[in-house]
């Protein structure tokens, strides 16, 4: 290992640059004088012995007392052994204090300065992107899917696959509750979906969607094309987990669901 690189290694275990310089000068020398090591480097004694003396209480060198007094250096590996042993008490002291820490950190953090994220905003465009969107709100859904939509849209729903994703997450005990307007022609589309939602009717005086999970996050319908095209870029919507906005939707749908005729009573209706 050449000098530069040994000092590059003193360093690192915490000498200055001007300590690691007399390290090595002091290990090839042997006990040397703090005249002997001032001419060597060139600077005045004063700043050399400011330099051994605070080396000598890290325990890197020692006096050889004498006419004149020499210095000698301490074994690298028993600098290194003594590093070693600083390291583990500090991390041992780390690990004693970590959950106080972060506990008053905690603390301190709800008490003055909660934690929060901005709001998030983003549109979807096209019926794919929108369709894939709500596949993936569906998968995150812990306790609660409410879609407000029409019955051609339950039927794309369908097409897409969707509808077997929501069999699979009523299963597993999630509610289900999808409010869209029934009439004659499509009993048969609703009854469908009886088996694993709670269907409720509603007049919708527009093609409108918009999908609520868990109070969490919401997919609002900007413009909805209502035809049966999976392509169509006519399919715009809101994508947002705006707490305030979310709970303003989930508050609509609960009123309107208290007063909506559930699905079985139309169809059983001749």
């Amino acid at each position: 290992m050449t000098a530069e690189r040994l000092a590059e290694r003193l360093i690192d275990l915490g000498l200055t640059e001007e300590e690691a310089k007399i390290y090595i000068f002091l290990s090839a020398m042997g006990p040397t004088s703090t005249r002997m090591i001032a001419r060597r480097f060139n600077l005045n004694r004063m700043k050399i012995y400011r330099n051994l003396k605070a080396m000598e209480e890290r325990s890197i060198l020692h006096k050889v007392m004498g006419r004149p007094v020499k210095f000698v250096v301490v074994p690298l590996k028993n600098i290194i052994a003594h590093e070693k042993d600083e390291l583990k008490k500090k991390l041992i002291d780390l690990e004693g204090s970590e959950e106080t820490l972060i506990k008053e950190w905690d603390n301190l953090i709800r008490g003055n300065h909660p934690i929060s994220e901005e709001p998030r905003f983003r549109i979807f465009q096209g019926r794919q992107q929108v369709f894939n969107l709500i596949s993936e709100m569906y998968n995150k859904a812990n306790e609660s899917i409410q879609l407000v939509t029409t019955i051609s849209d339950l039927a794309r729903l369908s097409l897409w696959g969707l509808d077997d994703q929501l069999k699979m997450i009523s299963k597993q005990g999630k509610k289900i509750m999808i409010l869209t307007q029934i009439d004659n022609e499509n009993l048969k589309m609703v009854e469908q979906y009886l088996d694993f939602t709670k269907l409720r009717h509603i007049t919708l005086q527009a093609p409108i969607r918009f999908l609520i999970i868990d109070e969490k996050e919401a997919l609002t319908t900007v413009s909805m094309d209502d035809s049966m095209s999976m392509t169509t870029q006519a399919d715009t919507g809101l994508w947002t987990d705006a707490h305030n906005y979310i709970l303003t939707m989930k508050i609509f749908f609960d009123a309107i669901w208290s007063l909506a005729p559930d699905a079985r009573s139309l169809a059983r209706t001749p």
